[in-house]
């Protein structure tokens, strides 16, 4: 049986490109949008009155193929449907408003299906198989992106008179997986509330420790039942993505940190929630983190750009920024409140072009 992505992570997926889809769906008007994609190919309204049939058909396997489930999956005629409904002659921006409510509705929908009904399988419609509910959510969201990427194309190639950036090879990013990341000597493994409390309480509750939450959203905590109440609502998170900094030699948890604003389509992403326990800072936690952490965004999971955002007033995470290679691009002022004061907003960010010099240096350093 094909391999799948788990329901929530279709779920991220298909909502990372139905938000994003409408701001660049708006360029096309109703006349354009009556225009072949290609040489006698469907134009941008059949296109996406195509995604609406299969959105409609799918949704129908997604609910019917949870156990106990059905022999056969239904399969449908795609050009049939496209001819017999008329898209061509349909509105272009009530198209867009369907597809993008529908498309919400089944990310619900993938949200809330579990991991066992996600197994749930059946016969391909064209008899081969079985295939499951999970590999169905999972392909869905795979030939969405193909569709929805032959429109964006289109409209990018459709306005040549305005000045646009260079373009851009290769498709999505990933998504992060939930797994542990080794570093040179720190492992960061996925929050586990129970494991990791222990040592992130009592290293976060000593006098030295006063100012570690002065520029972040949560803490201080009065107890460790409280810290880890907080820590398992961050452990259910996909985004934010949760870990724990481990100290190799010791294997106590010394901070955690976070991978976040993940959008895999504009394949940028941020490091977020960065945090450690007094006594390991300022001690090579940090270029550990930064090394093993970007190592992960660029080469394995494919962004483009890695950002880095702190309270502006946050002399010591600039600091940081910097150390690791970001470049810094700018304050945005009265961005945020924060447990009752204004944040300004301090942004950094690292590309990928600028990644392999940032490496070296990062792994020269740790070599000291």
């Amino acid at each position: 049986m094909p391999p799948y992505a788990l329901p929530f992570r279709s779920a991220a997926a298909l909502e990372t490109v139905v938000n994003a889809a409408p701001r660049w769906l708006a360029r096309l008007d109703e006349e354009s949008s009556r225009e072949p994609l290609r040489p006698g190919g469907w134009c941008a309204r059949e296109t996406l009155g195509h995604l609406i049939d299969s959105a409609c058909n799918n949704h129908r396997r997604f609910v019917v193929g949870q156990p106990p489930g059905v022999l056969q999956f239904d399969g449908y005629t795609q050009d049939e449907w496209v001819a017999r409904q008329g898209y061509r002659q349909e509105s272009w921006q009530g198209l867009v408003a369907l597809w993008t409510a529908y498309n919400t509705h089944l990310a619900h929908v993938m949200r809330n299906t579990s991991d066992e009904a996600a197994a749930g399988a059946a016969l391909a419609p064209d008899g081969s198989g079985p295939i499951t509910v999970g590999f169905l959510m999972d392909d869905y969201v795979r030939h969405l992106r193909h569709h929805v990427g032959q429109i964006r194309a289109f409209v990018e190639e459709r306005l040549p008179s305005r000045p646009i950036g260079a373009a851009v090879a290769g498709g999505d990013a990933r998504l992060p997986e939930m797994r542990e990341l080794r570093g040179v000597r720190h492992d960061f493994q996925p929050l586990d509330p129970d494991a990791h409390v222990g040592d992130l309480f009592a290293g976060s509750s000593t006098s030295e420790a006063d100012g570690l939450w002065t520029y972040l959203w949560y803490g201080p905590f009065d107890t460790q039942a409280q810290m880890r109440d907080w820590m398992r609502s961050c452990a259910t998170s996909t985004d934010p993505l949760f870990f724990a900094v481990v100290e190799r030699a010791t294997r106590r948890a010394v901070g955690m940190c976070s991978l976040m604003r993940i959008v895999p389509d504009m394949r940028t992403i941020e490091l977020g929630h960065i945090w450690y326990v007094p006594d390991v800072q300022g001690k090579g936690v940090n270029t550990d983190l930064g090394l093993t952490l970007l190592t992960a965004c660029f080469e394995q999971w494919g962004y483009r750009r890695v950002e880095w955002k702190c309270d502006a007033l946050n002399g010591r995470s600039r600091a940081a920024a910097l150390k690791l290679g970001f470049t810094f691009e700018g304050v945005f002022r009265q961005h945020m409140v924060r447990k009752g004061h204004n944040r300004d907003t301090a942004w950094f960010a690292l590309l990928d072009s600028e990644w392999p010099a940032v490496k070296a240096t990062l792994e020269e350093r740790l070599t000291r």
